[in-house]
């Protein structure tokens, strides 16, 4: 039987729309700036330039903290993806021996599927 694939972090495509949409704030934020002080209204566009800064600054510890959730993920999937290698590895001496090459076939499927699965939640 093939091995499981461990599953994404819960919340990761919720995770990066919340930051996507924290950047978009911060951008229509930084045109209220540009706004102010081509009107020459510096003194308010300071302030919010303050204000974006703060949130730039949480923005970056929230992609910090959304990659080390990943990292944590990718190490797990990259050891299960050592394991399915060494599983196909060890079907393929099975198959060169011509023994129960049908069976070391399917199991080989199995093992390309969950690579697969393995790739799609690289991404996730």
């Amino acid at each position: 039987m093939p091995p499981q694939t461990p599953p994404a972090p819960p919340g990761t495509p919720e995770k990066v729309a919340a930051i996507s949409a924290l950047q978009a704030t911060r951008n229509s934020g930084e045109d209220a700036e540009m706004t102010l002080r081509i009107a020459g209204n510096a003194q308010d566009a300071d302030q919010i330039w303050e204000a974006n800064g703060r949130l730039r600054v949480e923005i970056d510890i929230l992609i910090g903290r959304l990659m080390d959730a990943w990292i944590a993920q990718t190490n797990a999937q990259t050891a299960a993806l050592a394991t399915i290698r060494s599983q196909i590895d060890a079907n393929v001496a099975q198959i060169k021996a011509q023994q129960n090459v049908a069976a070391q076939v399917v199991q080989i499927l199995g093992y390309l599927d969950n690579v697969l699965t393995i790739a799609k939640n690289f991404l996730v």
